[in-house]
């Protein structure tokens, strides 16, 4: 996925954790241990386990499978399980929705505690074969990490 796309893919699987794509930005460049690493010059998942985004076109709520797994409850109780349910699906959808929005901002919650430097952060190993988005992304992290405190020259680790 190119850097537009990881940041979309990020806010709507975590709304919570990533405010803006710059929340996600930290996260991929500047936290060790996060679950990505450089494949083919891109930050990817090797989370081989992961599914397609929950919430990816989740515009029209399908209830009939949750319909199916009820069958034999009480229709009260039923119509007031599918009523939560669908609140539950629009709040997934708005999130779906407002993530294209929410990436485009590389600014992060002031609220953010800007990791610890450390020479195994994805910002100090950039491939040689490096998209330029991803470059574009990384040379913007290095601008924040430096005005975080970062010496951007961190010790020499083995890889």
């Amino acid at each position: 996925m190119n850097v537009q796309e990881t940041l979309v893919d990020s806010i709507r699987r975590y709304p919570s954790l990533f405010k803006t794509g710059g929340d996600v930005l930290h996260h991929l460049f500047c936290v060790i241990g996060n679950g990505y690493e450089w494949v083919d010059g891109e930050l990817v998942s090797i989370d081989l386990g992961r599914e397609v985004s929950p919430y990816k076109d989740a515009v029209e709520p399908d209830l009939s499978r949750f319909r199916e797994l009820l069958e034999g409850i009480s229709e009260p109780l039923l119509q007031k399980m599918l009523q939560e349910r669908a609140a539950e699906l629009e709040a997934e959808r708005q999130v779906a929705v407002e993530a294209t929005e929410r990436s485009k901002n590389w600014g992060y919650e002031d609220v953010t505690e800007f990791y610890p430097e450390s020479g195994y952060a994805k910002l100090f190993r950039l491939p040689d074969d490096v998209k330029p988005d991803w470059a574009e992304a990384a040379e913007y992290m290095r601008g924040e990490a430096s005005k975080k405190g970062w010496t951007l020259n961190p010790p020499k680790t083995a890889f």
